[in-house]
């Protein structure tokens, strides 16, 4: 049904909206999503206390940073959902 898409497309296209607005948008996917290695996969089961791995995005906006000057890390904005909310 077409109200099962809604949601979803909602999501796919909020980063759009931002980035319309000024805003840098990055995509950084935290450890354990599907279609990875076992081994990658296991990493965050049962780990809901820091199931997406913060360490790993804040290495991420951290290298950015250093390759782009115009990123301020004192202005950074997280969302997600689920277990990476």
């Amino acid at each position: 049904m077409l109200t099962d898409v809604l949601p979803e497309l909602g999501r796919a296209t909020l980063p759009q909206a931002f980035a319309e607005l000024g805003f840098i948008v990055i995509n950084v996917d935290g450890r354990g999503l599907p279609l990875r290695s076992k081994a990658f996969h296991d990493y965050s089961y049962g780990r809901m206390y820091d199931p997406g791995t913060l360490a790993d995005h804040v290495t991420a906006l951290r290298q950015l940073a250093e390759r782009h000057a115009f990123i301020d890390l004192a202005r950074v904005g997280i969302m997600g959902h689920s277990g990476g909310g």
